[in-house]
């Protein structure tokens, strides 16, 4: 008759059947959601949106940590250096025209 044992003992009790009915309700329940979930279009793209916003931020601190860590890097005197040979500059300029 029938090779499947699970099926010929759930077709002759009626709790089994229910049982299995539940089963594939949930199931199937669960193919709809994810189903509908992929054709929300307009989810996915917020949801891509706000990956790119949190990578654009995460990218910009890094930036910005990098800017200070050089910045603190910098010798005050070469700084001062380089201030007084623009000055020079400008004043050298100025004095030609």
């Amino acid at each position: 008759m029938n090779e499947n044992p699970k099926t010929e003992r759930a077709a002759d009790d009626p709790e089994e059947l229910r049982k299995d009915i539940a089963e594939k309700r949930r199931e199937l329940g669960d193919t709809a959601a994810e189903l509908a979930a992929k054709t929300d279009v307009k989810s996915q793209v917020k949801e891509k949106v706000d990956e790119r916003k949190e990578a654009v931020r995460d990218a910009g601190q890094q930036a910005q940590e990098t800017v200070t860590k050089q910045a603190s890097r910098v010798d005050p005197r070469l700084l001062g250096a380089g201030v007084v040979v623009l000055l020079l500059l400008l004043v050298r300029r100025r004095r030609r025209r």
